[in-house]
């Protein structure tokens, strides 16, 4: 399966690099995401290993979503 564009599906918004970063976290070849890296595609990535249960970030659902609300502040959305 192609990795589909997640720009083209969900315009030029958060949500195209959350879930991005959430398809490559669920493949287990994917190298864990470097410093050039988006902050939002790091927040699906880590959401997506831990839903194919390859690596846990020790995180709680609630601070994940606590992260997620600082980092879209921050991006002024």
């Amino acid at each position: 399966m192609s990795k589909p564009d997640f720009v083209e599906i969900y315009g030029d918004g958060p949500d195209a690099l959350i879930c991005e970063g959430y398809f490559d976290g669920k493949k287990i070849a994917s190298p864990e995401p470097g410093p050039n890296r988006h902050p939002l595609y790091v927040h699906g990535f880590a959401n997506g290993r831990d839903d194919a249960g390859i690596n846990r970030h020790g995180q709680t659902a609630q601070q994940r979503r606590q992260a997620l609300k600082y980092i879209l502040s921050a991006e002024g959305q």
